[in-house]
C-alpha cells in the first residue's frame, strides 16, 4: 500500500480520535491493564463503545499524545493493506511525530481485519512497546493469541452499557436505600426505556431502534458470513432469526436442523460458534449438579 495513503489515513483518524468528547465512564478497573506490560485486548460486540474505550484509556495513561500511534483497520480505504504494511504505517508514524522511544503506545482498533496482526504485535511488544487492540470476532483473536501471543496478553471483555451506565448517561442517580415514591416511579421509567432500546450506546443517545438493524447487518453479513466464507446465507440467516426470537429458551441440534433445512449438525453447531464468537449471542447451559449432564443437556 502506498505510504502517503496511511499517511492520510492515519492524521485523519488521529484528528477524530482525538477530538475531545463526552464519554460515558465504563464499571471497569482499569488500573490493572494500564499498569501491565501485556498486550491489553479489548473484544466486545460492533459498535459497544470498544473505540471510546481506547479513547478513555488515552486520557488515563496521561502521555504525550504524540507517543500514541492510534490506528483503526476497520476503513474502507484500507482495503489493500497487508500485513507487510504495517512497517510503513509505524515508520510513517515515527517520521510525523517523532514520540520518545521509551513511551510509545499502540491503540489498534479492529485489528483482526488484517492477517498477519499478531505477528506484527509480536515484535513490537520484544521492543518493549505498549500496546491496545481492540476487536470484534473473540475467537479470531483467542485462536491467534493461542500461538503467537501466549503468556503475553491480558483481555477485556466489553460489552453494551449496563443499567448503571445507561444511569450516568442519562446523568441519573439513585440511592436505593433511599427511594421516593417519586423517584422509584422514575427509576422504574428509566428501567424501561432501556429494556427497549437495549445498551448499545449511539441507539440510546438518538433512541432510534433503527440503528439495530444496520448492527445486525454488519455483524452477520461482515463478521460471519465474508469472513467465514458461509455459503449457506440464507439457512444462517433462519438460524439466527430463530434463535433471537427464542430468547432463554432451551433448543437442541435436531430441532434447529428441521427448522433450518441445515442438513448437517456438525454445520449447525460451527454456525452456532460463529454467532457467539461474534457475542451476538450466548450460550447457557442448563443446570445440573452432574457435569456430565450438563454437557449432554440441550442448552
Amino acid at each position: 500500500m502506498d505510504k502517503n495513503k496511511i499517511k492520510d489515513i492515519l492524521l485523519d483518524q488521529r484528528e477524530d480520535f482525538f477530538r475531545k468528547k463526552d464519554y460515558v465512564e465504563r464499571y471497569i478497573d482499569l488500573n490493572p491493564f494500564l499498569k501491565t506490560r501485556q498486550i491489553v485486548l479489548i473484544s466486545g460486540v460492533r459498535r459497544s463503545g470498544k473505540s471510546t474505550l481506547l479513547y478513555i484509556i488515552s486520557q488515563k495513561l496521561k502521555t504525550d499524545k504524540k507517543n500514541i500511534l492510534y490506528f483503526n483497520f476497520d476503513d474502507e480505504r484500507l482495503i489493500d493493506f497487508t500485513n507487510e504494511d504495517f512497517n510503513k504505517l509505524y515508520s510513517v508514524f515515527l517520521e510525523l511525530f517523532s514520540p520518545e522511544r521509551n513511551k510509545i503506545i499502540f491503540m489498534f482498533d479492529e485489528i483482526q481485519n488484517i492477517r498477519g496482526w499478531e505477528k506484527f504485535l509480536n515484535r513490537m511488544y520484544e521492543k518493549g512497546i505498549k500496546i491496545f487492540v481492540t476487536g470484534s470476532n473473540a475467537n479470531l483473536l483467542s485462536s491467534e493469541i493461542a500461538t503467537s501471543l501466549t503468556g503475553r496478553n491480558l483481555t477485556i471483555n466489553l460489552f453494551t452499557f449496563s443499567f448503571k451506565e445507561y444511569l450516568n448517561l442519562r446523568k441519573h442517580s439513585f440511592n436505593l436505600k433511599l427511594l421516593s415514591t417519586e423517584s422509584r416511579s422514575r427509576l422504574k421509567q428509566h428501567f424501561n426505556e432501556y429494556f427497549k432500546y437495549g445498551g448499545f450506546p449511539l441507539v440510546l443517545i438518538e433512541k432510534n431502534l433503527e440503528i439495530l438493524n444496520d448492527y445486525y447487518r454488519d455483524i452477520l453479513y461482515k463478521d460471519i458470513i465474508a469472513r467465514k466464507g458461509i455459503e449457506q446465507v440464507e439457512e444462517m440467516k433462519t438460524l439466527l432469526n430463530f434463535l433471537l426470537s427464542n430468547t432463554a429458551k432451551i433448543y437442541s441440534y435436531n430441532t434447529l436442523r428441521e427448522i433450518t433445512k441445515i442438513k448437517s449438525l456438525s454445520t449447525i453447531k460451527n454456525y452456532i460458534d460463529f454467532l457467539t464468537d461474534v457475542f451476538i449471542i450466548f450460550n447457557v447451559r442448563k443446570f445440573d449438579y452432574s457435569l456430565k449432564k450438563q454437557f449432554l443437556n440441550p442448552r
